[in-house]
């Protein structure tokens, strides 16, 4: 029995008959929406779900130019919700927030000596004087 690592191995082994297929991506049950967009001469990338993104043609390829954050939870992760914000500023007030909804506290850890933002929220966990 060959392992999943094995199919997707390019070099072939003895023992491997079909050597001479291309490695095959692990199955994934998800179809993508119909594109109804613009056309392209080139490769046109309309969608993207967990490790994967897909062209207009709905052909799927294994997303290997991904930013930091679809690194580490893919496209439209179903059980991870990501917050797009503006600064570091909007980033921690956010933060703050989510923690205090979250655990009904008001209270805050900060790092000493560290900007946290120019808000009037993150202003108070800031402690030098310069950055008030």
């Amino acid at each position: 029995m060959r392992s999943l690592c094995s199919s997707l191995s390019a070099v072939p082994s003895d023992d491997d008959s079909s050597s001479s297929l291309p490695p095959q991506l692990p199955p994934f049950d998800y179809q993508p929406k119909p594109y109804l967009g613009p056309s392209a001469e080139q490769l046109n990338i309309v969608e993207g779900k967990i490790l994967y993104v897909f062209d207009e043609s709905g052909m799927q390829y294994l997303d290997a130019f991904a930013g930091i954050v679809t690194v580490s939870c893919g496209h439209c992760h179903p059980d991870i919700v990501v917050y797009f914000v503006n600064s570091g500023t909007e980033a921690n007030e956010l933060a703050m927030l989510m923690a205090r909804l979250y655990s009904g506290n008001l209270g805050m850890v900060a790092l000493r000596n560290a900007y946290h933002g120019g808000s009037s929220n993150t202003i108070g966990l800031t402690v030098l004087n310069t950055w008030k």
